[in-house]
Formats: structure tokens, C-alpha cells, sequence
């Protein structure tokens, strides 16, 4: 998308008025963008993929500890 304008502006203007001229458009765009973001909440959700990664690591853990899995070849004592 930038690069149609920047050839136009690069033939009509110079080529450092083209990089301010892009340099400000940009600005402005992420400062509109910046104003839709909002805080997350004192609890804070995180994304459904991390709370189920997290959740199978803790069992994953869980399991580990208890010997229940064991690597074939380690003796049961879990790479130690």
C-alpha cells in the first residue's frame, strides 16, 4: 500500500519530502491506533491458547513429579 504512494510522491517531490510526508502520515496512524488500545482489568484475561498451555504444562508437571511418567531408559527417577 505504501509503496504505490511513495513512487508517486518520489516523482512529484523530493525523496526526503516523500519520508517526511510518510513519516507524519505514519504518526498519525499509530497515535489514532494507540487510542483504541485500552488496560487490561486488575485480574487481567490472558488468550485462551496461554490459559490451556498453561494449564496442560502444570498437569504435565503434575504427572512428572508424582513417577507416573517416565522416560523408557531412566529408571523412573526423571532425567536426574
Amino acid at each position: 500500500m505504501t509503496a504505490p504512494v511513495a513512487t508517486r510522491l518520489i516523482q512529484s517531490v523530493s525523496i526526503l519530502q516523500t519520508f517526511a510526508y510518510l513519516g507524519i502520515a505514519f504518526l498519525i496512524i499509530t497515535v489514532i491506533a494507540g487510542y483504541f488500545m485500552q488496560t487490561p482489568t486488575a485480574g487481567g484475561s490472558r488468550p485462551v491458547g496461554r490459559q490451556l498451555r498453561r494449564k496442560a504444562n502444570s498437569e504435565l508437571a503434575a504427572t512428572t513429579r508424582s513417577g507416573e511418567h517416565s522416560r523408557p531408559g531412566d529408571g523412573g527417577h526423571g532425567g536426574c
